[in-house]
């Protein structure tokens, strides 16, 4: 259970009804409350009181840059972990919320504002120093040991799906990505070649692309179509010319908040 609850995107996987009730489940553990049976007391938080807000923004880009070697992809798998997620008792406004980690108009000092949680005391004292990937990744890892002590696996129990899931293997297409919305349809795309850069692919709700009206059903058949030879359309499509990211990013997100096994000839490589 570690191993995917760690890596799993949770903001993105589960509706927010059910993440709520993980954090409202993980504070009640923190203020020391079990379950009647045990014999044991505390106070439950109130429930569905509380909105849900990312530490690290999802808008990270102006005033929160990734390590030295981490690309974008790692970063936006990584803001939608568990580590990254609490609980607040009102939303913040837009500026605060994806502003910087300190100073006047900083994250931390509205946070302490909300400090009736012990899941945000904790939080800012983990986090005096400042938040980053390495703060997101021990939290995950805290916050994972908190909900397998809520819901504790059986002894002895091993799920009947894990040797299926080992063995099954799939090839992602862009539709995959759209229902897990990391990818809208209408949204154009450009050939990272300057060669073709007069031409755009434009993403159709059923996952096919459009290039001046022909339609293709995968990104690679649509640079085969403007180079006249076979290329890996993952990464030759970008999604965002001015920063370089491209299908492939997109790809790989998917597949670490999935936690699926693909297809060893589908993974994208730097061959465009």
């Amino acid at each position: 259970m570690r191993h995917p609850l760690r890596a799993l995107g949770i903001y993105r996987r589960l509706s927010r009804a059910r993440l709520r009730m993980v954090l409202e489940a993980i504070e009640d553990h923190q203020r020391g409350w079990r379950r009647i049976a045990d014999g044991l007391g505390g106070e439950r938080v109130a429930r569905g009181k509380y909105a849900i807000e990312h530490i690290m923004p999802r808008r990270w880009q102006q005033h929160w840059p990734p390590p030295e070697g981490a690309s974008p992809a790692d970063r936006d798998r990584l803001i939608h972990t568990i580590g990254n997620l609490t609980l607040l008792t009102g939303r913040l406004n837009s500026k605060v919320s994806n502003g910087p980690w300190s100073g006047q108009t900083g994250k931390r000092e509205h946070l302490q504002k909300h400090d009736v949680l012990m899941l945000n005391r904790e939080l800012l004292q983990q986090s005096q120093e400042g938040w980053d990937d390495e703060g997101i990744e021990a939290r995950t890892q805290q916050l994972v040991d908190t909900i397998l002590e809520v819901w504790p696996v059986p002894d002895g129990h091993r799920s009947s799906a894990t040797h299926a899931t080992k063995h099954m293997k799939r090839r992602l297409t862009l539709a995959d990505l759209m229902s897990a919305g990391l990818l809208e349809a209408g949204t154009s795309l450009h050939p990272r070649s300057q060669r073709f850069a007069e031409h755009t692919a434009i993403v159709l709700p059923d996952g096919t692309l459009d290039i001046d009206g022909v339609r293709h059903a995968t990104p690679s058949g649509a640079a085969r179509h403007l180079a006249g030879t076979a290329l890996n359309g993952w990464r030759f499509w970008l999604v965002e010319p001015r920063t370089g990211r491209c299908l492939s990013d997109l790809w790989h997100e998917y597949v670490h908040q999935r936690d699926v096994n693909v297809d060893d000839d589908d993974v994208p490589g730097e061959d465009d």
